[in-house]
């Protein structure tokens, strides 16, 4: 890096010379229609390359640099080029000459320079493009590994259901109400983990792209209601008051309702999950001219400002050590963002530590 800074620093100051030169030949011309005469000054190596091309000796060079000292310490600005002029040591033809090999050299070092850089360059973008391409593909390998595991693992969780199911039902045998509350806990924790490979199905689905939405006149009030039935319970668990802000007559918008009732359904877990007992989530919507507001509002924990850029961050925990208190993927909100950007809309979000969070979006009106 640090080389290809000096070549760069190198070729802006060729480039300033080359261009120097080139402008005091032009406006020298301009002015009398003769030969330009390039100032020597622009060169400051002028000595050294008459003494490597033999013009002068270095006998000839000191005494003309001493005479040039004598002369500034008298307050006299002379230049190396016009001394070694006024000392017969070369003819200003000569001097001009010299000087326009010069500024060919330095014109042809920016081109090499120039050169080498965008080699340079070239290589560079390469190797980064090859980098982008095997990142790319890791990321391909790893969705799939999702994918797959996840779907085999549905299989035996199948099983577990099953039989965890008829045992509670009791169509196994008789069981007394201790082995009645374990089979309960067991199924709660079946469906929960049902409910997390489903999400890392889902997830591994929508970032191969293939999430598709089916837009078509959607009933808001009978997703709500679908999302209350499915949380309500769940929310009296944890001690939370779960209500609907929808007005009867909300008029139908433009979703796919499977895909929306997904999103909502990882925003209402998201707010449940992070709002302490006696606290309030709400799920409502507003009009907002041709457009519907929808919204998810919590009276939770709130997310810090400057921790709110990780929130959607898919295997992503805010507290990813190893006592956290909340569990799951990390994966619902980036889903669900996903889902939400599918509808050609996004997510506005709103949060205050200890105070609460809000989620919504926009979604147009049939």
């Amino acid at each position: 890096m640090t080389e290809q800074l000096n070549n760069v620093q190198e070729s802006i100051s060729l480039a300033f010379s080359a261009l120097a030169a080139e402008r005091a030949a032009v406006a020298a011309t301009n002015a009398n229609g003769a030969a330009p005469h390039i100032p020597a000054q622009l060169f400051p190596r002028l000595g050294t390359y008459l003494l490597r091309n033999g013009m002068v000796t270095r006998e000839q060079l000191d005494h003309a640099l001493a005479y040039q000292k004598a002369q500034k310490a008298e307050g006299k600005d002379v230049r190396l080029g016009q001394t070694l002029v006024d000392l017969e040591l070369v003819t200003r033809t000569d001097l001009d000459r010299v000087i326009m090999e010069q500024m060919i050299e330095l014109q042809n070092a920016l081109q090499q320079s120039n050169r080498v850089l965008e080699h340079r360059v070239a290589e560079r973008t390469a190797e980064l493009q090859e980098a982008l391409t095997k990142l790319m593909e890791l990321n391909q390998h790893k969705i799939n590994f999702i994918s797959n595991i996840s779907h085999e693992l549905l299989t035996p969780l199948a099983k577990i259901k099953g039989f965890s199911i008829m045992l509670a039902d009791q169509a196994l045998g008789d069981i007394n109400e201790d082995q009645h509350k374990a089979l309960h806990t067991v199924n709660r924790s079946v469906l929960s983990l049902e409910q997390l490979i489903k999400d890392l199905i889902r997830f591994a689905s929508t970032a191969r792209g293939e999430i598709k939405v089916d837009l078509r006149p959607t009933d808001l009030q009978k997703v709500y209601k679908e999302l209350y039935q499915d949380f309500v319970a769940k929310a009296q668990r944890e001690q939370l008051t779960l209500s609907l802000d929808l007005s009867p007559d909300f008029p139908a918008i433009k979703a796919d309702a499977e895909k929306l009732n997904w999103a909502l359904h990882q925003f209402l877990d998201n707010a449940i999950k992070f709002t302490k007992p006696n606290g309030r989530v709400i799920l409502g919507g507003r009009t907002n001219g041709t457009h519907a507001l929808l919204y998810v509002e919590d009276t939770g924990i709130g997310i810090p400002d400057d921790r709110i850029s990780e929130l959607f961050v898919p295997f992503h925990q805010l507290d990813g050590s190893s006592t956290r208190h909340f569990g799951g993927t990390g994966l619902g909100l980036a889903f669900a963002k996903r889902l939400v950007q599918a509808h050609n809309s996004d997510i506005e979000l709103e949060s205050k530590v200890d105070v609460g969070t809000r989620f919504s979006f926009l979604l147009p009106l049939a």
